[in-house]
């Protein structure tokens, strides 16, 4: 056994020193740390206010799941569960009730008055970030006296919106149908050739082809291959790295407000200044061509709406709310013989301050933009 006399202090007062210096290092740490989290408290609140905040709750094991919807359809694949959670953020905090058909809406007879509007979209048309009450589908319903089904789902395209009204929406008696597009994800991301940067394992489906010749395909084979579900979800927050990578974000300002940062410096998909009004291809157009084509196939007799959706972005590149995809929809839909609004043009002529219709943590349509689309749509609705 080696000697370790002389190493250890033998005397009390020397054991006392060392107690101190050690509690001045811990404490020197502790402050150090309490300083850090007050400058990222700081910056939250005053620049970074969409960044994430702590919860102060953390679990060994994650149960929960974190997203109002997931891959749980053989045939469109994104769906909801039916049931009721909470979707909350640092700017909202929003009931998600789904009903039994998996449809973010109250409960619908299947045949009753064919009076009845049908809304297919994407996140802005479900209403993400606010309460079932203030976004569009319902004011319209308020301001009309229509029922208006709501059949969105978030990270919908329009290859998704079209399989749903085919095989669910459809199913249900109604007499119109409005359909969001939203150019500055639905176009470019409607393809085969794009892959989600999250680490999920997605199941999708996608037209591929050339105009007018397409075919369905997924990006796998089957639904049961999908991580992006509550049993995917739960086995990858229960890796041991990401177990660390909750206890940090449950517990930390620092780790919140870094990775906010660093989601906001990361090098996006398409150039900041993307607009789908100004930036869209030939042959996103032409899938779209095709997909209103068959939804007006599927819809007979009824009436169809189409209404183009804006961002910031698309603010930002226009003048008067004029762009080449309004020109170009006009056409499309004058030829297939449907209806097109397009709120760009719409709600500039109306608000000229785009950031009053955007949440404050989220690009996402708060309330007023709800309001202001159904102000738009209702007297364009009773005219045509």
């Amino acid at each position: 056994m080696p000697n370790l006399k002389g190493l250890l202090p033998n005397r009390p007062s020397e054991i006392l020193q060392m107690i101190k210096r050690t509690l001045k290092i811990f404490l020197s740490v502790l402050i150090t740390y309490l300083c850090i989290e007050l400058v990222c408290i700081a910056f939250m609140h005053f620049k970074f206010r969409a960044s994430p905040r702590p919860s102060f709750t953390w679990h060994w094991k994650y149960a929960q799941y974190d997203f109002p919807f997931a891959e749980i359809n053989p045939i469109w694949g994104m769906w909801h569960y039916p049931g009721h959670r909470v979707e909350e953020k640092s700017c909202f905090k929003v009931d998600y009730y789904c009903n039994s058909y998996g449809a973010r809406d109250v409960e619908r007879e299947q045949k009753t008055d064919s009076n009845r509007v049908v809304v297919l979209g994407d996140s802005f048309m479900e209403g993400y970030g606010i309460q079932a009450a203030d976004r569009l589908s319902n004011q319209l319903e308020k301001l009309t006296g229509t029922p208006v089904l709501n059949f969105a789902c978030g990270y919908f395209t329009p290859t998704q919106e079209l399989l749903v009204y085919e095989n669910l929406a459809k199913k249900f008696s109604h007499n119109k149908i409005i359909i969001g597009i939203l150019p500055f994800n639905d176009l470019n991301e409607d393809d085969s050739s794009f892959h989600e940067q999250d680490g999920f394992i997605h199941y999708r489906p996608f037209l591929e082809g050339n105009f007018p010749n397409y075919q369905l395909i997924y990006r796998e084979d089957s639904i049961s291959k999908s991580t992006f579900n509550k049993s995917g979800y739960e086995a990858i927050q229960n890796r041991p790295a990401a177990r660390w990578r909750r206890f940090l974000k449950a517990n930390t300002y620092w780790y919140n407000l870094y990775h906010y940062i660093r989601a906001i410096h990361a090098r996006p998909a398409q150039p900041r200044s993307y607009s789908g009004y100004f930036d869209f291809t030939k042959p996103e157009l032409e899938k779209l061509n095709y997909i209103l084509g068959r939804l007006k196939q599927a819809a007979g007799q009824r009436e169809i709406y189409v209404l183009t959706l804006p961002v910031k972005q698309d603010f930002a590149r226009t003048k008067d709310g004029n762009s080449p995809l309004r020109q170009r929809m006009q056409l499309i839909c004058e030829n297939l013989g449907i209806h097109y609004i397009d709120l760009l043009y719409e709600m500039n002529k109306t608000n000229h301050n785009p950031d009053s219709l955007f949440l404050e943590c989220d690009g996402h349509w708060n309330q007023n933009a709800n309001k202001l689309a159904a102000q738009i749509i209702v007297p364009l609705l009773s005219k045509q």
